[in-house]
C-alpha cells in the first residue's frame, strides 16, 4: 500500500497496453491503470508473500434521482477491491485504489478523472434535459419494481397494517371479488331496463305464431314472415297483417314523441286480436 501511494502511479480508464509479464509491466513501467489493475496486482503481491487473497468485485457510487429520490448504480460505477486473510480476523478488506486516488473510493468516479476522461463520461451520462427524462424515465421503472413487481405477500402485509387493515387481506380479496361480480351484473340490469316496448311486443307475437306451429326464421324480415304465416294460418291472416303494418310503420317510420304511446297501444290491441283469431292467449 506504501508501495502504491508513494510511486508515481496513476488512475486512469485508457491506461497503456501491458507487455510481457503484465503484473511486472504495470508495477515497474506503465503504472496506469483503473481498479482492477490496482486490485489484481495487489491480490498478486500478497499471495506471493504467503497470504491468502482474492480480488472482490462489485459496484461503488452512484448517482442520485431527485425525481424517484433514489440511487442509480451503473456499469461505470463498478469497483473492484481485494481482502485478504489475516488469523485471529479472517477475511480483511483492502482497496488499492484508495492508495492511488483517494477521490475515487470517496466521491467516485468523476472525481478521479480529469480532462478528455472526465468529459467523455458526462457526455455518456447526457447532461441538461436529457438528464431529467433519464431520471424521470429511471423513477417510472424504479416505481414499477417497487409497487408491482416485488410488491410481494411481505409488502402487501406492511401496507395493510398501515391503513390499520391488519391481516384482513383474505377478507378484503373476498370482498373486491364480490364487488366485482356485482358490477360486473350492472350491465345487464341495464339492458333490462332499457327494453324496447315494441320489440317486445314483437317477440310475444313472434312466440305467439311459434306456438301454433308457425316459428320466424332468423333471417326472415317482419314482412315475409307475416306473408308466411297468413298463408299457414289463414283465419288470422288480417290481424297478422295489422300487427305487421303497425311494428314496420313504428320500427321504421319512426313516429314522434307525441305518436310513440298510441302506437304502441295499437300494437297491443292488434296483438291481442291475433291471439284471439289465433284462439290462443296473448
Amino acid at each position: 500500500m506504501r508501495l502504491f501511494a508513494s510511486a508515481p502511479f496513476a488512475y486512469t480508464l485508457s491506461p497503456p497496453k501491458l507487455s510481457g509479464e503484465q503484473v511486472d509491466s504495470f508495477l515497474f513501467d506503465t503504472r496506469r491503470g483503473f481498479c482492477e489493475h490496482y486490485a489484481s496486482s495487489f491480490v498478486f503481491l500478497m499471495r506471493a508473500a504467503g497470504l491468502p487473497a482474492r480480488v472482490i468485485t462489485g459496484y461503488q457510487g452512484g448517482e442520485f434521482n431527485p425525481m424517484g429520490e433514489h440511487y442509480v448504480v451503473r456499469q461505470s460505477d463498478a469497483h473492484a477491491w481485494a481482502e485478504v486473510w489475516l488469523d485471529g480476523r479472517g477475511w480483511v478488506r483492502v482497496d488499492p485504489t484508495s492508495a492511488v486516488a483517494p477521490s475515487r473510493v470517496e466521491d467516485g468516479v468523476d472525481a478521479a478523472l480529469a480532462g478528455e476522461e472526465l468529459q467523455a463520461l458526462r457526455d455518456l451520462r447526457a447532461p441538461g434535459w436529457m438528464r431529467d427524462l433519464r431520471w424521470a424515465f429511471d423513477g417510472l421503472t424504479y416505481s414499477w419494481h417497487r409497487w408491482v413487481l416485488e410488491f410481494d405477500k411481505e409488502r402487501q402485509s406492511r401496507l395493510l397494517e398501515r391503513v390499520g387493515l391488519g391481516n384482513q387481506l383474505p377478507s378484503l380479496l373476498a370482498t373486491g371479488v364480490a364487488l366485482l361480480c356485482l358490477l360486473a351484473l350492472v350491465p345487464m340490469w341495464m339492458r333490462r331496463r332499457r327494453v324496447d316496448p315494441v320489440q317486445a311486443l314483437y317477440e310475444r307475437f313472434c312466440t305467439l305464431l311459434a306456438r301454433h306451429g308457425c316459428a320466424r326464421e332468423m333471417s326472415e324480415g317482419p314482412r315475409d314472415f307475416a306473408a308466411r304465416a297468413a298463408a299457414a294460418l289463414p283465419h288470422a291472416a288480417p290481424s297478422v297483417h295489422a300487427f305487421t303494418d303497425g311494428y314496420v310503420a313504428w320500427r321504421y317510420g319512426a313516429p314522434g314523441a307525441a305518436g310513440q304511446a298510441g302506437s304502441i297501444a295499437q300494437l297491443r290491441a292488434a296483438l291481442r286480436a291475433v291471439a284471439r283469431h289465433l284462439g290462443g292467449r296473448r
